[in-house]
């Protein structure tokens, strides 16, 4: 195998066992095993088990982003674009299940440690919404006098928390309505 199989089966045998287990049961031994190779192999391609923990977030944030740009509508459609931002997240999220997980897991890592990051993906997230909101402004479609950024980081963290507290079932559609009203009356005039 390749290094950068190595590397690759790592990744994946720890995400596996993120996603399914949870941080208690990604220990190095459980992904070495996953991966079909020795313990200390980790090593050799991650600093650390957090290293290794950090790449897998850092992978799943890439693929949820590319997946966003992909489903979203045109720069060219701005207000399109907005307006597509939440249900376009939605439904990133419900065809990425592993990566969603994973999401929800890098939450639980850094809320453990002392001082709770902002997970370093979800910055690209925040600059798409971010972005969107601009071009909408620029294109007078978006309400003015709203700053891009603090705008994107609010909403960001609200849907985040939202979401993080939901379990499927028949409030959901109401939910996401919901939020999709409040962010309608908050970002267009």
């Amino acid at each position: 195998m390749s290094p950068s199989d190595t590397r690759e089966s790592l990744l994946n045998a720890a995400a596996d066992l993120l996603a399914g287990s949870g941080l208690g049961e990604a220990t190095t031994q459980k992904v070495a095993r996953g991966a079909g190779v020795a313990e200390g192999t980790i090593y050799r391609h991650f600093a650390s088990k957090e290293a290794l923990l950090e790449a897998v977030f850092a992978r799943a944030w890439v693929r949820l982003n590319e997946a966003m740009e992909a489903g979203l509508p045109s720069r060219a459609e701005p207000e399109a674009r907005l307006r597509a931002y939440l249900g376009t997240t939605l439904a990133v999220m419900g065809s990425h299940p592993q990566e969603t997980a994973l999401l929800r897991v890098e939450f639980s890592y850094l809320m453990a440690g002392e001082a709770c990051p902002v997970p370093p993906g979800s910055l690209q997230f925040v600059r798409i919404l971010e972005e969107s909101i601009r071009l909408a402004q620029e294109a007078g479609k978006a309400r003015p006098g709203l700053d891009p950024a603090v705008a994107a980081t609010f909403i960001y963290n609200g849907v985040s928390k939202t979401w993080a507290t939901l379990r499927a079932g028949p409030d959901l559609p109401r939910v996401v309505a919901g939020l999709q009203g409040f962010l309608d009356a908050a970002l267009f005039p």
